[in-house]
């Protein structure tokens, strides 16, 4: 999946903008460096709906519902993932990049 930098003010104010993804994706590489990969947009299912009835779509992409519980132990939540910077045979909005790896991450 990648290095996920969380902005949490995106995060939480429960509105999406295609301009300011909530999480930017980094690869670690081999020389301790960094490379983006992605972007992921996420929204708290409860904030969402807060003010909207149907589910988002981003640039016309529907969202991914994650319910509660989930392994993250977060409330209920929508997410897209967007591989813009590293192609992925499975498409650019699914959830995993079978060829993004922490293996160099060196925490």
């Amino acid at each position: 999946m990648g290095l996920h930098y969380v902005n949490m003010a995106l995060v939480t104010d429960g509105r999406l903008d295609a301009a300011h993804p909530e999480i930017v994706i980094y690869e670690p590489l081999p020389n301790g460096g960094r490379r983006i990969v992605g972007a992921d947009f996420l929204v708290f299912f409860a904030d969402w709906h807060a003010t909207n009835t149907a589910a988002p779509q981003l640039e016309g992409q529907l969202m991914h519902l994650i319910e509660s519980p989930n392994r993250y132990g977060l409330p209920a939540f929508y997410t897209l993932h967007v591989w813009a910077w590293k192609d992925n045979a499975n498409g650019s909005f699914v959830n995993w990049h079978p060829n993004v790896s922490c293996n160099d991450f060196a925490g």
